[in-house]
């Protein structure tokens, strides 16, 4: 597993590595340290305008990139350093294309209250254009045992993200909950001559659903615990994102897991992605898009 751990010094690029110290296994993982020094900054009337000085740029990037090697190699790692010059989602992206990464991990940007409605612009950008799995972090206590969420569908996306996940995380780290959001039915309109009638869903039903999803709960726990994770698992009814926004917050949960099922442009900027609004909302969150890695340890 090649782990691309892009650090800006801020206080959630720092908790991204802390995050990595506490869930991701050791004997199977190399990080990549990139720190990217901008070449470019915003002026006041909103055009891109050289920096004075770029080779202070490039040297307080490369200390803050050293700053974050030392502290993952005495937590076990294998880590090299990587400075870059340019626009950082630019520059984050063509590193991780190009070196083949697997994961791509990083702080959430700002840790004002904003960073729970919109995500730092750089790491926005990074989520959406990244080909491979996206690690996002706002906060991390490194205190506590791992605790881990895992939203499944019975799609493929979220059987790829399972895959991921036990690839990626380390058992004797971490505990895991995997829940199946079944979304509630809606009313269904039946014709009354020249009106349609609203009438409620068949509980029958939603009976249905919901033990299919207590199946694809008990397969998925089943299959997390012959990689050697302590799991529980079950169905929940719900908005997808709602649900599991909540329960990533009541858990106190250090990362969240979806998989991503490619939508476009449009729901993205809507907010209508699931993956796009655990990531706002939950403390750190992993959107699987393409497991490259999942058979890296299988």
């Amino acid at each position: 597993m090649r782990i691309l751990y892009a650090t800006d010094g801020t206080e959630p690029s720092v908790a991204a590595g802390r995050l990595i110290e506490k869930l991701i296994r050791r004997e199977t993982t190399s990080i990549t340290v990139l720190s990217v020094a901008p070449t470019m900054t915003v002026s006041a009337t909103a055009l891109p305008i050289p920096l004075p000085n770029v080779d202070e740029e490039k040297a307080y990037a490369r200390r803050r990139a050293e700053r974050s090697v030392r502290e993952l190699a005495r937590a076990g790692f294998e880590v090299t350093c990587r400075v870059e010059a340019g626009a950082p989602a630019d520059r984050i992206m063509a590193v991780a294309a190009d070196d083949a990464f697997d994961v791509v991990v990083m702080g959430a940007g700002s840790t004002n209250w904003l960073s729970r409605a919109f995500l730092g612009s750089v790491s926005a950008e990074v989520l959406h254009r990244s080909p491979v799995p996206t690690l996002v972090v706002h906060e991390v206590d490194p205190t506590t045992r791992g605790h881990v969420l895992i939203g499944i569908d019975g799609t493929a996306p979220a059987s790829e993200a399972v895959a991921f996940t036990a690839a990626l995380l380390d058992p004797g780290r971490c505990d895991i909950h995997v829940v199946d959001v079944v979304p509630r039915a809606h009313p269904v309109g039946v014709p009354i001559g020249a009106a349609y009638i609203a009438t409620p869903p068949d509980p029958a039903i939603d009976a249905q659903r919901v033990e299919a999803a207590r199946r694809c709960c008990y397969r998925t726990r089943s299959s997390l615990e012959e990689w050697g994770f302590n799991v529980i698992s079950g169905p929940a009814m719900g908005s997808p994102a709602r649900v599991l926004v909540e329960e990533s917050e009541f858990e106190h949960a250090d990362l969240t897991i979806v998989g991503h099922r490619g939508l476009g442009a449009l729901q993205r900027a809507l907010g209508r992605s699931v993956g796009d609004v655990v990531a706002r909302r939950a403390r750190a969150s992993l959107i699987v898009k393409q497991a490259s890695a999942i058979t890296a340890i299988a």
